[in-house]
């Protein structure tokens, strides 16, 4: 019983105890009747098949939520090893429930209370946590069971050993976790920007290329300042074979196409171009690199086109040890498309979100990113195939 001891006056509580290698203090004999934890079925003891090494416990054990701390969640977990354990070639279980009295809560007890019907029912049931009478009343009378122990505690740290000497004699194992039993709300930090499209209309480069040897072919673009989303087509009329990257000013590949994909491309009845369709994640020149994969016997004329769709960019900047990016735009044009995208602050695409049908979505996009990364990130709006026309947007 020392390691429990220890674990109530070190610094490092004992909560959570997720071996399968402890030792019950009750299941000492070979008759699952004389078990004061309430047995095993008879069936599930009298053979050493495959089927019978699982033994279900004629118990089950409620964790009571607290919605205004953590001490029911790390309660749950040190309460893991009260309905699942393995001892003496057999691997004990019975239901862990956090109790909220739901419909399929009340399902699974009056199943598990059905299962046990032939062997004698439920004889035990624990409460972990505060419950009202009336409550306990209630449960008892569902079960056809005593509740029995009611273990409560003012820390994760105390219930977990009040669970370790209900059940256990000795253990060579344990797992220990700090803890912090106080629930501490996240405080959420908004912002918002608004932009207006006005006469802004897409544009395109159409740089003349050609390939006269099986070197690789470096063709430069520099977006202009109001672009948001880059879109690139090359195409030729030969059965040459090319691959590609795409390399942003950085020498960072963001895009690229292999061998097997392109070779195919080029043989069907209608050969697709190589292309690429990324947001302008950053300013400078870029870099559409073309490898060619079959012999170039002859000059080949590549047909290039280069689209700026037009858009805006937006700094956010998120602290350290935040736990969720989430980003939205609205826009009053709703037969029209944006694309929204964010840029993590080492200039490296983060999470997009390409616009839906403008019929299930008009108007509207947002993407959530978990856990990014503190420093300042760039959401990049871009009106897809952009016109003349107005849109008003609004990031938050």
């Amino acid at each position: 019983m020392s390691i429990w001891t220890r674990g109530l006056v070190t610094p490092v509580v004992l909560t959570v105890l997720l071996t399968v290698v402890f030792f019950p203090s009750h299941v000492v004999g070979t008759s699952p009747s004389s078990s004061a934890m309430g047995g095993g079925l008879s069936t599930s003891t009298n053979t050493s098949s495959a089927e019978d090494e699982i033994t279900p416990l004629r118990r089950a054990t409620f964790v009571i939520g607290d919605s205004d701390s953590l001490l029911d969640d790390f309660a749950f977990m040190a309460a893991v090893p009260t309905s699942t354990f393995a001892y003496d070639g057999h691997t004990y279980v019975s239901p862990l429930v956090y109790h909220t009295e739901s419909e399929s809560e009340k399902w699974l007890i009056d199943d598990w209370a059905e299962y046990l019907g032939p062997d004698g029912g439920l004889t035990q049931a624990v409460i972990i946590g505060e419950m009202q009478e009336p409550s306990v009343l209630d449960l008892q009378q569902s079960l056809g069971s005593v509740v029995y122990p009611r273990i409560v505690g003012n820390s994760s740290a105390e219930i977990a050993a009040k669970l370790a000497l209900m059940d256990w004699r000795t253990s060579n194992v344990a797992v220990f976790a700090i803890v912090n039993d106080t629930l501490v709300l996240p405080q959420v930090v908004t912002g918002s920007a608004s932009h207006t499209f006005v006469n802004n209309p897409y544009t395109i480069d159409a740089p003349s290329v050609s390939v006269i040897n099986n070197s690789p072919v470096y063709v430069p673009f520099t977006p202009p300042a109001g672009a948001g989303w880059l879109e690139g087509s090359f195409n030729w009329t030969g059965n040459e074979i090319f691959t590609h990257v795409l390399l942003d000013p950085y020498d960072a590949p963001v895009d690229y196409s292999v061998v097997a994909q392109t070779s195919m491309e080029r043989l069907i009845s209608n050969p697709v171009p190589l292309y690429f369709w990324v947001p302008k994640s950053v300013d400078g020149e870029w870099n559409m690199v073309l490898y060619p994969v079959s012999s170039i016997a002859e000059t080949v004329s590549i047909d290039c086109e280069i689209k700026y769709h037009t858009g805006f960019s937006q700094t956010i900047s998120v602290p350290s040890c935040a736990r969720w990016l989430n980003v939205s735009i609205d826009w009053n044009n709703a037969a029209t498309n944006l694309n929204l995208a964010l840029v993590d602050p080492a200039g490296r695409l983060g999470q997009w979100a390409p616009a839906g049908s403008i019929l299930s979505n008009p108007g509207r996009e947002s993407l959530s990113l978990p856990y990014p990364m503190a420093g300042n990130w760039t959401a990049v709006v871009a009106w897809m195939d952009s016109t003349s026309e107005s849109n008003d947007v609004l990031l938050s």
